[in-house]
């Protein structure tokens, strides 16, 4: 983008730009929506995601204020495992990230979306915390 033979923006638009934006600017469900329905690239989805759980973890208020739900966690794992071939190289580190998402859901006290979590992923390490 030019104004006047200025450039504002150095790096294309590309989805990583779009990605680190929106987690800038506080906005980590619109990340998560743009994973389970925009980005298709694998490579691009696996960045997405693990900015995400990053993010999420390094920001508790994200897990506190529900402003990335409980089930969009699983969802992503889901979405992961229903691409098949595409996505298989990397399930291991999808499951590892909702798995550090729950224990940073037991380290703020919030024992019910941790158990949610351990459940759903059938975390048989993650239960063990829990109890």
């Amino acid at each position: 983008m030019t104004i006047r033979g200025e450039t504002l923006v150095k790096e294309p638009v590309t989805n990583s730009f779009v990605v680190r934006t929106h987690l800038n600017s506080g906005k980590p469900n619109r990340v998560a929506k743009m994973l389970l329905h925009v980005i298709h690239d694998s490579d691009m989805w696996l960045a997405s995601c693990l900015q995400l759980f990053n993010y999420a973890v390094k920001h508790p208020k994200v897990l506190l204020c529900h402003k990335v739900p409980k089930e969009t966690w699983i969802a992503l794992l889901n979405h992961c495992k229903a691409k098949g071939d595409q996505f298989s190289y990397f399930l291991h580190t999808v499951e590892f990230c909702v798995l550090r998402v729950g224990l940073k859901y037991i380290s703020l006290d919030m024992l019910d979306e941790a158990l949610h979590l351990a459940f759903r992923i059938n975390s048989q390490p993650l239960l063990a915390v829990v109890k």
